[in-house]
């Protein structure tokens, strides 16, 4: 699975991920998820995750990805697109 399917399925802006009531998923399933908390949840290794990382902050062309995420104009569309361009 690519962390970009995880952010098609559900995503969020404000946290890391959500759970099935609409809460910060802490110690429970998410259902949806910030572009940052899939690509943590997708690459479980530091190594992987921090390739993965960078892949999508040269497409994005920024290393601050949760204000990318949170910018209250991005939509769900924009994200997804741009992790898939990076193969994330």
């Amino acid at each position: 699975m690519k962390a970009w399917q995880l952010v098609k399925k559900g995503w969020c802006q404000g946290h890391w991920s959500i759970d099935s009531k609409g809460n910060p998923a802490i110690g429970k399933p998410a259902v949806k998820f910030c572009a940052v908390e899939a690509l943590l949840t997708v690459y479980h290794g530091n190594t992987e995750y921090i390739a993965a990382r960078k892949r999508l902050e040269g497409v994005l062309g920024t290393s601050k990805l949760i204000y990318w995420n949170d910018d209250p104009d991005r939509t769900q569309e924009e994200v997804v697109s741009a992790m898939e361009r990076a193969d994330v």
